[in-house]
């Protein structure tokens, strides 16, 4: 910090390092804290927090601009997920809260009857404090979020631009 100025020299002004705007280091991941000490469980197996893809999901990127006084989101019109999206196999799943994903059981079994590697009963969606989430139901052939494989029956939120993989088939979230 450069040193003070006598009260009689004009005040100036100094240039603001945009890394530490407000005080507050920039380009760091946020960890939100919850509230009431309990730790939320964000069902992946490798390390329990939330999957983040190369350079965070459209959610976390604006979360963690909210979170950097002086900043701004430069993200326009974000939407919340409203379906996930499997190019190859032509399968689009409306998200519904409580919907279940399965073979034989379930929201969508029109969409999955024939895709031998889908379990029966799959997978679950939710909606859970405003945010989406898929969790496991202990399925053969596991669900994954980008990458990481879920742990049966741990919900785990799930972003704009995030990739779902439900047995074999990959699945983007829109």
């Amino acid at each position: 910090m450069p040193a003070s100025k006598s009260a009689s020299s004009p005040a100036t002004s100094q240039p603001v390092n945009p890394q530490t705007a407000g005080g507050v280091q920039m380009n760091q991941p946020v960890n939100p804290q919850p509230v009431g000490g309990m730790q939320p469980n964000y069902g992946t197996a490798q390390n329990q927090q939330p999957p983040v893809a190369q350079g965070g999901s459209a959610g976390q990127q604006a979360a963690n601009a909210a979170a950097q006084p002086g900043m701004q989101s430069t993200m326009k019109n974000e939407v919340a997920p409203t379906r996930l999206v499997c190019r190859a196999a032509g399968i689009v799943l409306v998200l519904k809260d409580g919907a279940i994903i399965g073979r034989r059981n379930g929201d969508y079994v029109a969409q999955f009857s024939n895709q031998p590697y889908v379990s029966g009963t799959h997978a679950r969606i939710g909606y859970v404090m405003q945010s989406w989430t898929i969790s496991d139901l202990g399925s053969t052939n596991g669900t994954m979020v980008n990458g990481n494989a879920l742990v049966a029956g741990a919900p785990c939120p799930i972003s704009v631009g995030d990739t779902v993989r439900i047995a074999t088939l990959d699945f983007i979230v829109e």
